[in-house]
């Protein structure tokens, strides 16, 4: 195979993997100087907001620690739920990000 296949492969997986975490049952969640630069479908969902109402909310709105484990995740109008949850530090288009994954228990 010639370098353009290689290119073209890395460019459908990763659409493929972007379709996949867009509608993957996981709250995904990227974040910049504490605020949410993105979120996944299932994120929205699980707390109530639209992406618009999500996107540049502070971070310590919804969720106060870092790291891994089980916390109350803020929802829109004040109600909660009980998730699961993993925050990594990586890059998102070569912006380094805190990325947040988070399933209901």
């Amino acid at each position: 195979m010639g370098e353009g296949s290689a290119a073209s492969n890395a460019l459908v997986q990763s659409t493929l993997l972007g379709e996949l975490l867009e509608h993957a049952n996981v709250g995904v969640v990227a974040a910049d100087s504490g605020r949410y630069i993105a979120a996944n479908e299932y994120a929205c969902e699980l707390t109530g907001y639209d992406r618009a109402e999500l996107i540049g909310r502070p971070v310590d709105e919804l969720c106060q620690q870092n790291g891994s484990g089980f916390i109350s995740l803020g929802c829109k109008g004040g109600a909660a739920i009980a998730v699961s949850y993993q925050v990594v530090d990586t890059d998102l288009a070569g912006i380094p990000v805190k990325l947040g994954l988070f399933w209901p228990v």
